[in-house]
């Protein structure tokens, strides 16, 4: 009876690693060439934003998974940002938004 036991709990977790290998290599043939795609296209957006006035772009980065996609800027300025806020929005309101 222990040994029918042991036998199908083997037989589950081989079926259990089987399964995950299968969908992770499906994960990434299918959907990394996708998420590649949207990280070029959200870099694209990213560098038509333009900056600040008076600030200056000290890093970019950009990576992507199979799942998502991630482009973001450090900024550095020494003037004052007190109406930073409402430029920004008149800026980004004039800038066109692709679509992923």
């Amino acid at each position: 009876m222990w040994k029918r036991a042991r036998q199908a709990w083997s037989i589950i977790g081989i079926t259990f690693v089987v399964v995950f290998v299968g969908f992770t290599a499906y994960d990434w043939l299918v959907n990394a060439p996708k998420a590649k795609s949207v990280e070029l296209g959200l870099k694209k957006e990213f560098d038509s934003i333009g900056q600040l006035p008076g600030a200056e772009r000290r890093d970019l980065h950009v990576s992507h998974k199979t799942q998502q996609a991630l482009v973001g800027g450090t900024y550095s300025t020494t003037g004052n940002c007190a109406g930073t806020p409402r430029e920004q929005t008149q800026t980004e309101a004039k800038q066109p938004r692709l679509s992923a």
